[in-house]
């Protein structure tokens, strides 16, 4: 970090609220991964 940025910090924030207001919903990552987990399927060997 000390090399490849002045300050240790980040001001980049995610914010899905401009995709709100057009209506697309994002799935809260838990309901996500356990959803997709769920689904899971071993690659065809």
């Amino acid at each position: 970090m000390q090399v490849a940025a002045k300050t240790p910090r980040s001001n980049c924030v995610m914010d899905c609220s401009k995709l709100a207001s057009v209506g697309i919903r994002l799935t809260e990552v838990h309901e996500a991964v356990a959803r997709d987990l769920r689904n899971w399927q071993k690659a065809a060997a």
